[in-house]
């Protein structure tokens, strides 16, 4: 045997097996070992994944449901959580201020970006004057009242700390708005002229006398009454101005917001005054006399 050849023949056999795996086997290897470390420095294999939230941020609700994802070699793949806050219940109590118990409907109030009218959308109690709010974020808060009921002036904001799971109660006063009403007492003679001391009752009430307790205007002849709650008022004369005979017919006032009503009586001095003529049949015939003249 020739021992050169067959060193020769060996020598070319392993040449063309080291060609051969350089070429063809190599290759492949390399790129499988490159993907399978980029696969665990990516800490996942390319596949289908449910991925579960197992812990959300502080004052935040977890996920509950997984979020599914497909991992693709080289390409990084996105799951999406979305948590909504850890929350709580605001019940507010509208109340009179005139008493502090009478409960008022018709009122609104936002919370946390939460507007909710009375026994409306978002309101959890039927009970008037009572607004439940559900889903109100944990923590401080501000309550206030957007809308207020009809005839009432809208109360002040409240502070309130919102529990996960548990109701926080606030109670929101309001008073009820007032309008002003100004008495005029003048001389039927031309009506104009002032009269002081004069004094008028409104519905019934204590009497309000000219320059006295309850009137804010000091001119004599003008009686001016504040803080009169809106809509109809019955005016009586209780006392006239010396020498002059009382207004024996009440007058009817409407107040509203922010205006002042103006009710005059004309005082008739007793002189004019024939047997059994009332006030009102004075003035009739004061009038007529006048067109005769």
């Amino acid at each position: 045997m020739n021992i050169n050849l067959t060193m020769g023949m060996q020598a070319a056999a392993f040449i063309a097996f080291i060609w051969f795996t350089a070429k063809f086997v190599w290759p492949p290897l390399m790129t499988a070992i490159q993907n399978r470390q980029k696969q665990i420095a990516d800490g996942l294999a390319a596949g289908d994944y449910d991925v579960t939230e197992t812990q959300a941020p502080e004052g935040y609700v977890a996920s509950a449901d997984p979020v599914s994802i497909t991992i693709t070699v080289g390409e990084q793949s996105t799951a999406t959580f979305q948590n909504s806050r850890e929350s709580g219940s605001v019940e507010i109590t509208k109340v009179d201020t005139a008493d502090g118990a009478t409960t008022i409907g018709g009122a609104c109030f936002s919370v946390a970006g939460l507007t909710v009218c009375d026994n409306q959308d978002g309101d959890g109690n039927d009970a008037e004057g009572v607004i439940l709010i559900s889903g109100v974020p944990a923590g401080p808060q501000t309550v206030s009242e957007t809308q207020a009921p009809d005839g009432y002036v809208a109360g002040q904001d409240v502070d309130v700390t919102v529990t996960v799971n548990e109701t926080a109660s606030v109670t929101v006063g309001n008073q009820r708005q007032t309008s002003t009403l100004q008495i005029l007492k003048v001389d039927a003679a031309d009506g104009t002229t002032t009269l002081g001391g004069a004094c008028f009752s409104v519905d019934g009430g204590n009497p309000v006398c000219d320059n006295g307790d309850g009137d804010t205007d000091p001119n004599s002849g003008s009686i001016v009454i504040d803080g009169l709650s809106l809509g109809d008022h019955q005016v009586t004369e209780t006392q006239a101005p010396e020498g002059y005979a009382i207004s024996g017919d009440p007058q009817s006032a409407t107040l509203t917001a922010d205006q002042q009503a103006t009710l005059t009586f004309e005082a008739v001095p007793y002189t004019h005054l024939r047997p059994h003529e009332t006030v009102l049949d004075l003035v009739c015939r004061l009038l007529l006399e006048t067109k005769k003249q």
